[in-house]
């Protein structure tokens, strides 16, 4: 019986996210425009922080249970799932699609880079509070490169209809 209880509620949260999503990018674009930024710049900072909270609470909880494979499993899976699905399925979803090769590539090698280091921080089995505070900053050294980036550039798509 806990299986359909499990099942139900999955089906509930999906139906509320797939109708909260829509008014959430409805909001993020008219925020984009109030700030004169790109909605890729607002995507990729805002967006992205209020989507990945439920993960940060999963690894808070986990690493406090002393589950901290469960942590960063969740993290690298994550990002492997994002990155690939994610430009995996925008053709599906748009007419067209224009993205701008500069923009992407300097962001894309960011993330690189910052996965690399991320598995040679955690490679030993240990991630102490210096490793954590590398992480931070390397959290946020992309948000400035972005910034820059992002200025005068705007990312079209259209959807099908």
């Amino acid at each position: 019986m806990e299986i359909w209880y499990a099942v139900i509620g999955l089906t509930l949260g999906l139906l509320i996210l797939s109708f909260s999503s829509e008014k959430t990018v409805n909001q993020l674009i008219k925020l984009a425009s109030t700030m004169g930024a790109s909605t890729f710049t607002v995507g990729f900072l805002i967006a992205s922080l209020g989507t990945d909270m439920p993960e940060l609470v999963n690894s808070l909880i986990s690493s406090y249970l002393g589950q901290g494979d469960i942590s960063v499993g969740d993290s690298f899976g994550s990002v492997m799932t994002q990155i690939s699905l994610i430009l995996w399925l925008i053709p599906f979803f748009c007419r067209f699609c224009r993205l701008i090769p500069r923009k992407f590539s300097i962001v894309g090698l960011t993330e690189v880079v910052v996965l690399v280091i991320s598995i040679f921080l955690s490679s030993n089995g240990d991630l102490s509070r210096l490793d954590g505070i590398i992480l931070v900053i390397l959290w946020i050294i992309p948000m400035f490169i972005l910034r820059r980036v992002t200025i005068d550039e705007k990312v079209t798509v259209e959807r099908r209809e």
